[in-house]
């Protein structure tokens, strides 16, 4: 991770794009690239194990994702 954008992050600023001119919407965009991995490690570290380990995971990245829009924008 240097820094660079890859082809994925490309075509979400497309989408992103596309969205904000039909709808007249801010699109905020976020790197998420490491959220999979502190998902895990908070799982690990709480011990707060699943059946559905995949989907755990993907709903602990999904909550960090969120928590930390909300933080950016909390003292506005």
């Amino acid at each position: 991770m240097d820094g660079t954008e890859g082809e994925r992050a490309h075509f979400a600023r497309e989408f992103a794009g596309m969205i904000e001119e039909r709808t007249h919407l801010e699109v905020v965009m976020q790197d998420e690239r490491l959220t999979t991995a502190e998902a895990r490690e908070i799982i690990d570290l709480t011990g707060n194990y699943s059946e559905n380990p995949k989907g755990h995971i993907d709903a602990m990245a999904a909550a960090i994702i969120l928590t930390d829009h909300i933080n950016q924008y909390k003292d506005i």
